[in-house]
């Protein structure tokens, strides 16, 4: 003990201030702007788009104008998210796949089993929209139903070839191509995730699919399928986070 006597010290709040310090990341946000506010924008509409249904699809009266203004709505929000799929695919073309990428087979098989499910429940809905005797809304079943496959099918491709792709060039890690696609995307699947969870609340957004199979085979349909739609949703939420973060850092 005398022999330690003058020596320094740190102080005990010193290395937790240290360790501290080191654990925190440095997180980079540029060229998210325009994606994050075109999201916005998306997201506060598919807000709006769910609480204008509600209350109107408790009136007689204006029950038709909701069931229509719901299959608008989603009509608009996976048009625009395919064409932001494609845009994003373009200019991520210049990256590489890396062979230290965190991603893990399992995310990739969960990722394909939930797309499996929403191809059940759209397939079911398109099903009833082409076969069914009563017509009124025949035409916007078939189209949100197939917009929404063809938006999971090239969603799904996009995220298993970006999720193990990332920069190698000092430029495209400055210049981040393609990141405000990635950052819409994933305001809009955090939207879409949202109305499939409202989706069991909307079966009066349903009068034809349960027209066509019974109510009580529609019910076991959607809650079979629909579990495996809003899996989807987050997944692809969660794995467009991951990109966002890890795709445009630069390993050296």
């Amino acid at each position: 003990m005398w022999y330690r006597l003058g020596e320094k010290h740190p102080h005990p709040n010193q290395d937790s201030e240290e360790s501290r310090s080191k654990e925190r990341s440095h997180v980079d946000c540029s060229n998210s702007s325009r994606g994050l506010f075109l999201g916005i924008i998306v997201f506060v509409a598919a807000v709006i788009i769910l609480i204008t249904f509600f209350v109107l699809v408790r009136t007689d009266k204006f029950m038709a104008s909701a069931v229509r203004l719901d299959h608008l709505g989603d009509v608009s929000i996976y048009v625009v998210t395919i064409a932001s799929v494609i845009l994003a695919f373009h200019r991520t073309r210049g990256m590489r796949f890396s062979d230290k990428d965190q991603t893990s087979s399992f995310e990739d098989a969960l990722l394909v089993i939930s797309l499996l499910g929403v191809f059940v429940l759209n397939v079911s809905n398109i099903i009833a929209g082409v076969l069914t005797s009563a017509k009124r809304f025949g035409h916007l079943i078939i189209l949100s139903n197939s917009l929404e496959i063809i938006q999971g099918i090239v969603q799904t491709v996009f995220l298993l070839s970006t999720m193990h792709k990332r920069v190698w060039k000092r430029d495209q890690a400055q210049k981040k191509p393609g990141r405000e696609f990635v950052t819409f995307l994933l305001i809009c699947n955090i939207a879409l995730w949202g109305m499939s969870i409202f989706k069991v609340q909307r079966s009066e957004a349903n009068p034809v699919q349960e027209e066509f199979y019974g109510h009580v085979a529609w019910n076991v349909i959607t809650h079979i399928a629909l579990p495996f739609s809003i899996l989807f949703r987050f997944h692809s939420t969660v794995c467009l986070a991951n990109i966002w973060k890890h795709a445009w850092k630069l390993k050296v």
